[in-house]
């Protein structure tokens, strides 16, 4: 068994509409170990981006424990959550958020200067790029790259500051076929050479294939899937 990074217990989450209560996530647990890619697949609306928001500390469940590297994140302020969110969490969304007014690079660096890290991050930036096949795009602003190449630049974003864990969010959602395999091997890429744990929402059975651990979301329950 390798370090456990991330572990969630008994997660509960409802919303309210004010008409009635809708249960979302219901008695969830999951447990995450160092260099592990845990894929989840589900409908659309099962809850599977409330989900990652709620172990990324984007939102906190009704009930529950949530815990990274150790340390328990809902007892936290929030001066201490955007730190451990900044230095311990890695997101890629489906819509990549991007800024606009920013070029690649200045967006890759974004996570790196609220962290106050050194210039070294830079170079590594730029290996990245490098290594990515994104180096003539790093002064680009994001009107400038195609939707894979923002996907790439996204990613690069998530892995900057060597979080312990990556949370992606339907990262193939919005590619085509051919950037959408592009993308799968870079998730396997970084899995290998950082020892990334990862956990992807999906509905691409080609990017739930890479789950050492597959689960299926359905109606508020986690369920392992062989």
């Amino acid at each position: 068994m390798g370090e456990v990074i991330l572990t969630a217990r008994n997660i509960f989450k409802s919303y309210d509409n004010g008409e009635k209560t809708l249960s979302v996530l219901s008695d969830l647990s999951i447990k995450v170990e160092e260099n592990q890619i845990i894929t989840i697949t589900g409908q659309s609306g099962s809850g599977k981006s409330t989900l990652l928001n709620i172990l990324g500390s984007l939102d906190k469940p009704d009930f529950g424990e949530v815990e990274i590297d150790g340390l328990n994140i809902l007892a936290l302020n929030d001066h201490e959550i955007a730190k451990i969110r900044n230095q311990k969490i890695g997101f890629v969304f489906q819509f990549h958020h991007l800024l606009s007014e920013f070029t690649a690079i200045e967006n890759v660096l974004m996570p790196v200067w609220i962290r106050n890290s050194s210039s070294q991050k830079k170079d590594e930036a730029v290996d990245l790029f490098a290594e990515l096949n994104l180096s003539s795009k790093m002064n680009c602003y994001p009107n400038q790259l195609s939707g894979g190449e923002r996907s790439r630049v996204a990613l690069i974003r998530g892995i900057i500051n060597k979080p312990k864990i990556l949370l992606a969010d339907e990262p193939t959602g919005n590619l085509d076929e051919k950037n959408a395999l592009v993308l799968i091997e870079l998730l396997k890429k970084i899995n290998n050479d950082f020892n990334q744990s990862i956990i992807i929402t999906t509905h691409n059975p080609d990017v739930a294939k890479l789950g050492y651990s597959k689960y299926n979301l359905a109606n508020g329950v986690l369920k392992a899937v062989r």
